[in-house]
């Protein structure tokens, strides 16, 4: 029989997964800069120079951040799981929240569209308050796996709550793509969005991975 943990414990799970899928994340873009590098001189050049704005403006960056992301998280859901309102929780996190997003910061402000990234970034801010906030009054077990597989009640139930947040990222996604202008990089700006592409594809084929293994078991 699985074991019930308290929110600690159920945190301390999450956070080492999350951060582990996000290095290993990382780990696929550095090694996708390398394989798809263009030849010769010019080549070698231009992949310097991706590779440098990929480990000082992505992945140094990024990490910190996200991990803060991470805690405003848990610290909202233990809040939510307690009766607080998300209007409420959203007055007092959502700002440090946005403050800790990179997409927020490598965009043009004054973009017509930059107000459906902030949109985006709000309604996953939300859903990824609800799906933990879920995790913390059901899961069970030891593993991340066994707090996914006692959350929800199957696959399916899982990929359709995990569907609204993955939409916000892919949401955010296509308007960077449709609209390169917005993105705020010193150089290589098409190729950082084909990264960007590729990364979010590459995440999201994990997600579902993962989740077949789970309930597979």
């Amino acid at each position: 029989m699985q074991h019930t943990l308290d929110d600690d414990a159920i945190i301390k799970i999450l956070k080492v997964e999350m951060i582990h899928e996000m290095d290993v994340g990382f780990d696929y873009i550095d090694n996708l800069l390398d394989e798809t590098k263009e030849s010769g001189f010019f080549g070698t050049i231009i992949h310097q120079i991706e590779k440098f704005v990929f480990v000082y403006f992505a992945r140094d960056t990024t990490r910190d951040k996200t991990i803060k992301q991470m805690d405003i998280i848990f610290s909202a859901a233990i809040e939510q799981k307690n009766g607080v309102p998300m209007q409420d929780i959203g007055k007092r996190m959502f700002k440090e929240y946005l403050h800790n997003d990179e997409t927020y910061h490598r965009c043009d402000k004054a973009h017509s569209k930059f107000g459906v990234i902030i949109e985006n970034i709000k309604a996953g801010f939300e859903s990824r308050i609800m799906q933990t906030t879920e995790i913390l009054k059901k899961g069970k077990g030891s593993t991340y796996g066994d707090l996914i597989k006692t959350t929800f009640s199957n696959k399916d139930e899982a990929k359709q709550f995990l569907a609204g947040q993955l939409q916000c990222v892919k949401n955010e996604i296509d308007v960077l793509t449709s609209n390169p202008d917005i993105l705020k990089v010193p150089v290589a700006k098409k190729r950082i969005l084909e990264i960007i592409v590729k990364g979010y594809e590459y995440a999201l084929a994990r997600v579902y991975s993962n989740l077949d293994e789970f309930f597979a078991s």
